[in-house]
């Protein structure tokens, strides 16, 4: 929607490649390099965050006015890249090349199968089969975005609220082979002990001898608490 919005007001428009479309006018160019960038007063240039990184690295040294505009694969990659830069967080596939990493906890994050073949302890926190999971030799259920309460942070930075839409449990032909649920009178859902993977982490942590966290947000986060599910939001780099 920004991106058709500048264009109406009079920005142009160049896509490299030839996957995708997009709502308004455009140019089609084989490379970046073929985007008269020097002569743009504001030249930005959308992209995956899994793009030629080397790249794009050339492109800002070279040209100082240039701005990226990343798009990350996932709804909260971006509040994940935040943290990840405040706390000075090593990637992950260097610290496993070292040989440094002898064990892993995913936590509803998945891990290319490459990664994990010289791993030698797993343990996946999800509520879907993903690769860490099929090779975990611990794996506890979370509840899924719609069975809890939660903030995510799109990719322009933006917090919003979510509120929980159905109880977490088993559907009645995954109960047993029969497809029949068992004859016993419970309050709760089978399956329906899930949590949310913070309140599981947290858990981990004061068994360990930790401080036990009950609240997900405090410190300049803690705003988000109050925030509205059917407001705006609030852009993180104004907390």
């Amino acid at each position: 929607l920004a991106l058709r919005q500048a264009w109406r007001n009079g920005a142009r428009v160049y896509l490299v490649g030839e996957m995708i479309e997009l709502p308004c006018e455009f140019t089609r160019v084989a490379a970046v390099d073929d985007v008269p960038l020097p002569s743009a007063a504001r030249p930005i240039i959308i992209c995956s965050a899994a793009s030629r990184i080397d790249l794009l690295e050339i492109l800002l040294k070279q040209r100082s006015h240039l701005k990226l505009a990343p798009l990350f694969p996932a709804a909260n990659s971006y509040g994940v890249a935040q943290l990840t830069r405040e706390h000075g967080a090593t990637c992950l596939e260097d610290a496993i090349a070292d040989g440094s990493i002898k064990g892993i906890i995913a936590i509803e994050a998945d891990i290319p199968a490459g990664m994990l073949e010289g791993v030698q302890f797993v343990a996946a926190l999800d509520w879907r089969a993903t690769i860490a999971v099929k090779a975990a030799q611990i794996v506890l259920p979370t509840t899924a975005w719609v069975e809890m309460d939660g903030t995510y942070i799109n990719h322009e930075g933006r917090a919003q609220r979510f509120k929980k839409v159905m109880n977490p449990g088993i559907p009645i032909r995954g109960l047993d082979p029969s497809g029949h649920p068992s004859h016993i009178h419970r309050i709760s859902p089978p399956g329906g002990e899930a949590q949310p993977a913070w309140q599981i982490v947290a858990g981990i942590i004061a068994r360990l001898g930790g401080e036990r966290v009950t609240e997900l947000l405090f410190g300049r986060w803690e705003r988000l608490r109050g925030l509205d599910a059917e407001g705006e939001g609030v852009i993180i780099n104004d907390l």
